[in-house]
């Protein structure tokens, strides 16, 4: 398996803030590290202290960013963090203060850091990686997998999708530029990889992704039509179809997001609006749409484990 910090790969049940998800996390794998269960987590304000270990007066300061990179590293709030510790030093009786990091330092940026705050002690991303690899089984629920999407799968389900001189001419951009990415689904709890090309366009995407997932078309269900909408979200910003990957700067071990949104309408079988012997129950119809959905996902998951 394995381990990655970053938003689209970290979980905790019930919390959709990834600074809470961070938080409660380190402070599980911290307790589980120390076989103990007295690593609590403070409510804010907790004044530069998220997590405190009572047992041996340890305060921990968590800092995380999105993409589990150096890039939004900001040494003004961590010292602003410590300098907030400092005032409840003696409420706490905290003897050693910890920054829990879901990034690895830059040289420059430990240099700065260890500078400015010589006694503060660093767990960067190198030290998750090995607790969580020692303890794999109580934390696997915390990482979405990574699941594969196979090359054979995609050029399939390209054949399935396009004429054949479109069909040939995607398959000849995989054959010679091809390049990995991760793909995360709102409707799906793993993260799944595949080869891409610059050439692919982010409709050519969707249309392989939906088609290899098998999501659901348009259903009728309980007085009203049910579908799914598609769109792909990069750098938090959804893309025009039209664009091609390389337009879009989608390149090597990108993560992008389908976001897939159920949309229904009360009309009957045929899409017209009409005068319906079954009065429409649109809350029953988008349970019964969303199970097919969850099953598309259970059942490609199931295939590839």
């Amino acid at each position: 398996m394995e381990f990655r910090f970053s938003k689209e790969f970290l979980i905790y049940p019930g919390e959709t803030n990834f600074d809470d998800v961070w938080e409660k996390v380190c402070c599980k794998i911290l307790n589980i590290e120390k076989r103990t269960n007295n690593i609590y987590r403070r409510i804010p304000p907790e004044s530069g202290v998220d997590l405190y270990s009572p047992d041996d007066k340890i305060a921990y300061q968590c800092k995380s960013t999105d993409n589990a990179d150096c890039k939004g590293h900001n040494l003004t709030k961590i010292v602003k963090s410590y300098e907030s510790a400092l005032q409840v030093k003696n409420e706490l009786n905290w003897d050693k203060y910890c920054l829990c990091l879901n990034y690895d330092l830059s040289g420059l940026q430990e240099r700065n850091l260890r500078k400015a705050l010589p006694d503060v002690e660093i767990l960067n991303q190198s030290y998750w990686l090995i607790v969580c690899k020692n303890y794999q089984p109580l934390v696997y629920e915390n990482f979405r997998q990574l699941l594969p999407i196979y090359n054979n799968l995609i050029i399939e389900k390209i054949e399935e999708i396009y004429y054949e001189q479109y069909a040939e001419k995607l398959k000849s951009y995989l054959d010679k530029y091809p390049y990995e990415i991760s793909v995360f689904s709102n409707k799906s709890q793993n993260i799944y990889k595949m080869k891409v090309a610059d050439e692919f366009s982010i409709k050519d995407l969707i249309n392989i992704l939906t088609k290899a997932w098998n999501l659901p078309g348009q259903k009728y269900f309980s007085g009203c039509n049910f579908g799914l909408s598609h769109s792909i979200l990069y750098n938090n910003e959804f893309q025009p179809i039209n664009k091609t990957l390389k337009e879009i700067g989608i390149n090597q071990e990108s993560i992008v997001t389908l976001w897939s949104k159920i949309q229904y309408s009360e009309s009957g079988n045929s899409g017209r609006f009409m005068q319906l012997t079954v009065l429409p129950n649109p809350d029953e119809g988008m349970k019964k749409y969303e199970e097919l959905v969850k099953n598309a996902f259970y059942e490609y998951d199931n295939m590839i484990i």
